[in-house]
């Protein structure tokens, strides 16, 4: 994003959406771990710009509202290292 000094590196890692696709979760990583309380608020704040971009180019009944969630499967493999 624009907003911030710093490079960070978001990763798509998998996306989970309910049977009747009301709602779709989206797990990212965030990289490097320490900006990622803020890059994951940044993400959240942009959230309905990203909705009204997919409402506007996806042609479906019912377009799913997206949701960001914080994968944190890289965050427990840094700590164990």
């Amino acid at each position: 994003f624009n907003d911030t000094a710093t490079t960070e590196i978001y990763t798509l890692s998998l996306h989970d959406a309910l049977p009747i696709l009301l709602e779709a979760k989206i797990w990212i990583s965030i990289f490097p771990i320490e900006y990622t309380n803020k890059a994951l608020e940044q993400l959240i704040k942009k959230t309905g710009y990203i909705q009204r971009l997919l409402n506007r180019r996806l042609f479906m009944k019912y377009v799913p509202r997206i949701k960001f969630m914080l994968d944190p499967t890289e965050e427990i493999a840094h700590y164990r290292k």
